[in-house]
């Protein structure tokens, strides 16, 4: 069973900082910020956290989404995650790729989260949590005393996987098969 209770917060930029460097101290953590855009009519949220120490285990095989919606079935309960573009592998046959993949992400990663924090877009907050143990006030005090560190940005180098020729080269071959309509349906 869920809680859930509402909290009141001061400054919106301040908690949302908060919220965030609250959630880095999980295992998992999700933060979706729709950044004030008000012109979504779809949206209720302004700002979404979830967090967990430990992840639900996802069986991606055979079918992710029949997987997926047995999880949510089984839980009837938020699930937070990410579903990646090889995924379509398993649901259009027509369509299939072999793309490098220095990431290694999965095909799709879901959990359900210990805490849930929703702002919404009139700047409500709500805490929905799982563990009985909690309160709605002790979780407050943990995000509203967690300081707030600014990090320097590491030093990035990337490699490129192509040298410029190559690049060219490639397009130029993209550019030739849409001229010839070599395009499958």
């Amino acid at each position: 069973m869920r809680f859930s209770q509402s909290i009141n917060f001061d400054d919106l930029g301040i908690f949302k900082q908060q919220l965030l460097h609250w959630a880095s101290a999980f295992e998992v953590a999700v933060c979706l910020d729709s950044n004030l855009y008000a012109a979504d009519k779809y949206s209720q949220y302004e700002y979404l956290v979830a967090v967990a120490n430990c992840a639900t285990p996802f069986d991606e095989q055979p079918n992710i989404f029949t997987n997926l919606q047995q999880l949510h079935q089984q839980t009837n309960d938020w699930l937070f995650g990410m579903i990646s573009y090889d995924a379509k592998n398993q649901t259009e046959t027509n369509l299939q790729s072999t793309n490098f993949d220095g990431v290694q992400m999965p095909l799709a990663y879901f959990f359900r989260p210990d805490v849930v924090v929703a702002i919404t877009k009139n700047q409500q907050a709500t805490i929905h949590w799982l563990d009985e143990k909690l309160t709605a006030q002790h979780i407050e005090q943990q995000i509203t005393q967690t300081p707030i560190v600014t990090v320097p940005a590491p030093n990035i180098v990337l490699q490129n996987r192509l040298n410029k020729q190559q690049y060219i080269n490639k397009v130029n071959q993209i550019q030739t098969h849409i001229r010839r309509q070599h395009l499958r349906s």
